[in-house]
């Protein structure tokens, strides 16, 4: 289980990367190849069979149905078919968003904070009406030739496969995407949530509330009403994300884990973690071999 490098291109990370995989039957005797990466995943299988492990679930694909994989994502790909033909589309997620942002479209990167929630299978005859095939073919054709200006291509069809991604999400739970805070507050909650993320392993609300300009109280009407949880949940869950990739690419015990994602104490991680996915830790991780 690894940590997956980014894509490198003459000397600089490349955002978007996409490839075409023909695969013959695999060993079914060896064990997955577990690793995760900053770039989030969509894939499109072809041809045959692949099987997909995401965390601890499996995905079995079949012809023109897609998945998608959230960034930092522990998962696998096997297959075994006697032949399996897919393609995959990589992007780090901020090529989604410009720098000068609508104010809308921050509710739309909220949006990659709630993929726990969100269906991330989506099966060929559901999507027929959608062109995921001729996009995946279309950014494929570009980052193979890389013609003078491919990079705004890519750029523009990973864009629209999120799209229609993001509208099934908004047909499935409208709720969801429903938002009850002003502009300027979807604008602090990015902030907030950024700062999580970076932050959030020694974290106390007041700490974040101070380094972002708001008061306490401001910032827990704004996580209730922007994404319809509390400031300390939401912050349990980043904790439970990073514990989740812990698990499953190292070999560092639970107490070791629940201590470098900041939980309180390792009784309480525990907790934490089995609540979330009706498993302890440990039976989480040993759940990867079982798949």
């Amino acid at each position: 289980m690894r940590k997956e490098e980014n894509y490198i291109q003459n000397g600089i990370t490349m955002p978007i990367h996409c490839e075409f995989y023909h695969r013959q039957r695999d060993n079914p005797h060896l064990p997955p190849d577990i690793h995760y990466h900053k770039y989030c995943e969509i894939v499109l299988c072809l041809e045959g069979i692949c099987n997909c492990i995401i965390g601890t679930k499996k995905y079995i694909l079949t012809k023109g149905d897609v998945l998608f994989i959230d960034s930092n994502e522990p998962h696998a790909t096997g297959f075994f078919t006697d032949l399996t033909q897919y393609i995959v589309i990589k992007f780090i997620p901020s090529i989604l968003f410009a720098s000068e942002q609508t104010p809308s479209e921050y509710s739309y990167l909220h949006l990659l904070h709630k993929t726990e929630h969100h269906r991330i299978y989506f099966k060929s005859d559901e999507i027929k009406d959608i062109p995921f095939l001729i996009l995946f073919n279309k950014a494929l054709s570009e980052s193979n030739k890389k013609d003078f200006g491919y990079e705004f291509a890519l750029r523009a069809y990973v864009i629209e496969l999120f799209l229609h991604i993001i509208r099934i999400w908004k047909n499935d739970s409208p709720e969801i995407v429903a938002t009850s805070i002003s502009n300027s507050n979807e604008c602090i909650l990015q902030r907030a949530i950024e700062y999580i993320e970076l932050n959030f392993a020694n974290l106390s609300q007041t700490d974040c509330a101070r380094a972002i300009g708001v008061s306490v109280s401001h910032l827990s009407r704004i996580f209730k009403n922007g994404l319809n949880t509390s400031f300390s949940k939401f912050v349990n869950s980043v904790k439970l994300r990073e514990s989740e990739k812990l698990l499953l690419t190292t070999s560092m015990s639970i107490t070791e884990i629940g201590d470098v994602c900041g939980f309180s104490t390792t009784s309480y991680f525990i907790a934490l973690f089995k609540e979330k996915h009706n498993l302890t830790p440990i039976k989480y991780r040993n759940s990867i071999k079982q798949n």
